[in-house]
């Protein structure tokens, strides 16, 4: 009986890429004919790589998305069910897809309220105590649930690499300094603003001059700051997340 294989579809653009790494797996494993080389004949250019290959994780992972996009298992390929190998291959791009798919839910969110959400609530609303209320309403539940996402990027990223290794790359160091700054933004600078606000009564009443209004100012800066951090954050994270797929 054959052995069942992966099969990966290929654009034209990553053919030779995928047949330098044919290349290199052929030397290591020391057996020119243990690895079929890429059949031209299939109609799709598939590439058709023996199932332990993939035991080469490092150097697999290393290969461009488009030999690791989509997965099937053909009769071509010389198999029909999947092994836990191949089960595992596909948990952990599934997985790998979560850890995105998280990270873009928080960026987005902190994208739309500092660009949507606080502009339009203070150019649409007549009382800028109003437009203040539910900027700080958003802005709480958006650190709650960036808070949330984060962790469970991290648990999920432990999940795909089973290894606490995975928590000390610098793309998961980038989504630890977001948790951080985003709690302290939540349960320092924003708490003191509420206690601010409500000590002032009315944001729009109080004078200028008001030490509380000066100080709440300043605490609006440091808000800024923090929130700006974040994402920049988050943007260097997607970044060494994406370099992680090369």
């Amino acid at each position: 009986m054959r052995q069942s294989c992966p099969r990966f579809l290929i654009s034209e653009a990553v053919l030779e890429r995928a047949q330098s790494i044919i290349r290199v797996l052929q030397r290591r494993t020391k057996s020119p004919s243990g690895i079929n080389p890429i059949s031209r004949k299939l109609p799709t250019k598939a590439l058709c790589l023996k199932r332990y290959a993939l035991n080469f994780v490092p150097l697999f992972q290393s290969a461009p998305m488009g030999i690791k996009a989509m997965v099937m298992y053909t009769p071509e390929c010389g198999g029909e069910t999947p092994t836990s190998n191949d089960r595992g291959f596909a948990m952990a791009t599934v997985l790998r897809t979560i850890e995105f798919l998280l990270l873009g839910l928080w960026l987005g969110s902190d994208v739309f309220l500092s660009f949507v959400v606080a502009p339009g609530a203070f150019s649409v609303l007549s009382s800028r105590d109003q437009a203040g209320a539910i900027v700080g309403y958003s802005l709480g539940r958006m650190h709650l649930a960036g808070i949330v996402c984060g962790l469970l990027l991290l648990v999920v990223r432990l999940l795909r690499t089973r290894t606490f290794a995975t928590l000390v790359t610098p793309a998961a160091l980038c989504v630890v300094a977001m948790i951080a700054v985003t709690a302290i933004s939540q349960y320092t600078v924003s708490a003191r603003m509420a206690a601010l606000r409500v000590q002032m009564g009315s944001i729009q009443a109080t004078a200028a001059e008001s030490p509380l209004l000066a100080e709440f100012a300043r605490l609006h800066r440091v808000s800024v700051s923090l929130e700006s951090a974040v994402l920049l954050a988050g943007c260097a994270a997607t970044y060494l997340m994406v370099s992680e797929l090369r």
